[in-house]
């Protein structure tokens, strides 16, 4: 019997190891790949993944198999997670992303965009009841807690009407290039700060679009376009705020380009944040009582107020 008992604390002990390893190493494992049969069904939603659908497996870190799931249930599923830092964050986490075709690539990718964009109501909720007023109406207000990041998208620009111009001489190729500078941002693209730089990136856009003496000048509008980013914009209720709240809505954008949507979101709140407070925001220890904004972001806000700028942000900007 004792034999036993002995065998019977170390099986104990064993088995406390091995749980207190995975808290420690806790991951998620996530797949995706078009069903090779009918089989399969939604954890979720309980419908039949039908042959040739897409599906994406999650499993946990105390699980022996995948559980498998339609599209939008997983996104679903993701957002009920109570533990945030297992969601999937990027397509990299996502094993055989690579064997999809290239427009199913892109459309998990945007999904995955929209999940952590704050501005983007997505994945809808699942149907659940909602608490009613006195008055009979429901007492949730979806538009209570709106963004206040302006969405403005490529496809909104006005178009480009077709037109060309003569520059025989260098003086003449200057002179458009500054005026181009003027019009590209008056289009709300983000051209470099500094003109000089602007002037040499537009007219390294004009020269490829030059024919002999010839510039097609819509072509280069188009071309500007397509290579820079539209200019941040967030509607803010002191004025003094406006440029605090840019500067973390421009990190979350190029947090957003390199796909690290988490942290994107998690800048877009801080600027949301700073918007809609009603008086001017004076420190980051001050910012830092209000929601969403941690300690690190309280440093920017701090670097902000006394530098005019963030570092990180300057060092994005520049390509460093």
């Amino acid at each position: 019997f004792f034999k036993n008992k002995k065998v019977f604390s170390r099986r104990t002990e064993v088995n406390r190891n091995s749980f207190k390893m995975s808290e420690e190493g806790e991951k998620m494992t996530y797949s995706i790949e078009y069903a090779k049969s009918s089989r399969s069904t939604c954890k979720l939603s309980k419908e039949k993944i039908e042959k040739g659908e897409i599906r994406i497996g999650k499993q946990g870190p105390n699980e022996d198999y995948l559980s498998w799931y339609k599209v939008l249930p997983f996104f679903q599923m993701l957002a009920r997670m109570r533990k945030k830092d297992l969601r999937l964050k990027s397509t990299d986490e996502l094993a055989g992303f690579d064997d999809l075709k290239e427009e199913d690539q892109t459309q998990i990718e945007k999904y995955i965009s929209d999940f952590y964009d704050e501005a983007i109501d997505w994945p809808p909720q699942l149907e659940k009841k909602r608490k009613k007023s006195s008055d009979g109406d429901d007492d949730a207000d979806p538009d209570a807690k709106k963004s206040r990041v302006q969405q403005i998208r490529k496809s909104d620009l006005p178009p480009v009407s077709d037109e060309t111009q003569e520059c025989p001489g260098m003086d003449d190729l200057k002179k458009l290039a500054a005026s181009l500078v003027t019009r590209i941002r008056e289009r709300g693209l983000q051209l470099p700060e500094d003109d000089d730089a602007a002037r040499k990136r537009i007219g390294s856009l004009i020269m490829t679009n030059k024919n002999g003496d010839t510039v097609d000048v819509a072509a280069v509008i188009k071309a500007a376009d397509a290579e820079f980013k539209l200019k941040q914009s967030i509607e803010c209720d002191h004025p003094q705020n406006q440029t605090l709240a840019l500067a973390f809505l421009e990190l979350g954008a190029f947090c957003a380009d390199e796909k690290d949507y988490m942290k994107a979101n998690a800048y877009k709140k801080v600027a949301n944040r700073i918007a809609e407070q009603t008086e001017p925001i004076t420190s980051g220890k001050e910012a830092q009582k209000l929601k969403d904004i941690g300690k690190s972001s309280a440093e920017k806000i701090d670097e902000f107020l006394t530098t005019g700028t963030i570092a990180k942000l300057q060092s994005y900007k520049q390509g460093t």
